[in-house]
């Protein structure tokens, strides 16, 4: 919403990531609850599922050497307050929930969202 899709791409593939592919998506409930299973009991998810279903989104792969652990360092905390200035969401982010990007924590994750927005999208 905030069109920085660019600025972030820049910053990932600056920091030598190659960007393998990417897809503008738009998520529907049940690739949430895919995405975030975690949240779904939270008193926040369902501001969650009406934040994250409002607007287009770019799914995207990167490669790179040690690549999850490299990205989630550029990424930085979910929590703005805490993340690193120099990462994209302590440079960018506004709010927990509007933290601009998302990343996995393992390669078991990173197929089942690769497996989600590249070959099998609900819609």
């Amino acid at each position: 919403k905030r069109k920085l899709d660019q600025e972030i791409m820049r910053i990932i593939e600056s920091a030598e990531f190659e960007v393998v592919i990417t897809k503008k998506v738009r998520l529907i409930r049940e690739e949430v609850e895919i995405i975030w299973p975690a949240c779904v009991r939270e008193p926040y998810y369902r501001q969650m599922i009406d934040f994250f279903t409002s607007g287009d989104s770019i799914a995207f792969i990167v490669k790179g050497e040690n690549a999850i652990d490299r990205l989630n360092k550029l990424v930085g905390h979910y929590d703005p307050a805490k993340a690193d200035p120099a990462s994209i969401r302590g440079q960018f982010a506004t709010s927990c929930m509007e933290n601009l990007i998302h990343s996995v924590d393992d390669a078991e994750r990173f197929w089942l969202h690769a497996e989600l927005f590249f070959i099998v999208r609900f819609v």
